[in-house]
């Protein structure tokens, strides 16, 4: 694969939280049920609440959202940022 391809910037969908604990918990209940994206530094383009922030694709984004809200998992926003 050529290296150019796997740095190039690309919009991601990037959600933040209030709280440290709602992020780690999107994380272990996430991997759990195979729910796309990881737990990420805060993108420094964001101000947030905590310094952790969930990565996934554009097209998870409704995803993402049933399964907070069936959790019980509580995001403050979601941005579309340009990054690697």
């Amino acid at each position: 694969m050529d290296k150019n391809l796997a740095r190039e910037k690309k919009k991601r969908l990037i959600i933040t939280f209030e709280t440290n604990t709602a992020p780690l918990k999107l994380d272990i209940k996430g991997k759990a049920c195979g729910i796309p994206g990881r737990t990420i530094p805060l993108p420094s383009v964001i101000s947030a609440g905590c310094g952790l922030a969930w990565r996934a694709e554009l097209s998870d984004r409704e995803c993402l959202i049933a399964f907070m809200k069936e959790h019980d998992i509580r995001w403050e926003a979601m941005y579309e940022i340009e990054m690697r």
